[in-house]
């Protein structure tokens, strides 16, 4: 098991992950230590419990009809902007100005990125990002890989909110309503009504503004029929999960996804705990992609790393 994983990361001195590697040998140490202040600010957001703005347009309440048997929604782009001509017109989703340019400044990086996610998981293309633990940075780092592949690799890529219970999406997008994720498993009408475009054109988001009551029930099989419904519309979908130690909701995510992600706070996860996590997503017939080396030290300057 632990050799198995040997190319993702190694364990340091002290039982915490090693960060040593290039960004050629990690998936996701290239977003190392780059997002400490968007962090913060999300948080901070997140405390007062409001968006900046109110969303600008109602949606209609004309229902998109979609048989149970369908396994795919036809032309589900053009459908999703025809729905939302009105957010289109007033003001898409749109990130903050300061998260906008943090995402820039690693643009080099998250080439490298989409290159090893296609050499490790040639052929997936919906992922679910977890971490073992609450705030190691997995939400910022899922819309930073969402953003990225849309933005600089000219990917179609739908991000979704499935972190049930403590969603944040719709704050940095500063969206206020929606019929949330688990209506659209639900209720697969649902599905164009909930699908947002965003102020980027290749980047469509689902939020989740009303969170999760406690026992609300959904299935495997209801995650794959989404799945089968939208995957072909999208080059990627990215979904932003919920720490897999401490819920019960990631084991079902990981059966249905073609891979899971694993985002990792250096000096903070110790190799024990990343394998016990690991191994409940192989048991229960999951697969692992790669990790996410998050808020990495630098003990050479940064700018030495940049022309590395």
């Amino acid at each position: 098991m632990k050799e198995e994983f040997s190319k993702f990361f190694s364990s340091g001195a002290n039982g915490s992950l090693s960060y040593g590697y290039t960004n050629s040998q990690v998936f996701g140490g290239l977003y190392s230590g780059a997002f400490g202040p968007v962090v913060e600010e999300i948080k901070d957001e997140k405390d007062v419990g409001k968006t900046k703005t109110e969303e600008k347009t109602h949606p209609r309440e004309e229902v998109v009809n979609q048989p149970r048997e369908q396994t795919r929604i036809p032309d589900l782009i053009n459908q999703v902007k025809r729905y939302h001509m009105d957010l289109l017109r007033a003001g898409p989703p749109r990130l903050s100005k300061k998260v906008e340019d943090t995402f820039s400044s690693s643009y080099r990086h998250i080439v490298v990125a989409e290159g090893n996610l296609h050499a490790t998981s040639p052929d997936d293309k919906s992922f679910y990002l977890t971490s073992c633990f609450p705030k190691e940075g997995k939400t910022l780092a899922s819309i930073s890989l969402a953003y990225s592949l849309a933005v600089f690799s000219n990917r179609r890529v739908l991000l979704v909110d499935a972190h049930l219970t403590s969603p944040t999406i719709h704050l940095l997008f500063q969206i206020t309503r929606g019929p949330g994720f688990l209506s659209l498993l639900s209720d697969t009408s649902k599905i164009i009504p909930g699908i947002l475009p965003t102020y980027y054109e290749n980047l469509f988001i689902i939020p989740n503004p009303t969170p999760m009551q406690f026992g609300t029930p959904f299935t495997s099989s209801e995650l794959k029929r989404f799945l089968g419904l939208v995957s072909s519309s999208f080059d990627y979908i990215i979904f932003d999960g919920r720490p897999i130690l401490s819920a019960p909701e990631p084991m079902i995510f990981a059966s249905a996804v073609d891979a899971v992600i694993f985002v990792v706070e250096c000096e903070r996860t110790k190799w024990e705990v990343m394998q016990a996590a690991i191994e409940k997503i192989l048991n229960t017939k999951g697969k692992v992609a790669g990790v996410i080396l998050n808020k990495r030290k630098f003990y050479i300057p940064p700018a030495v790393y940049k022309i590395l």
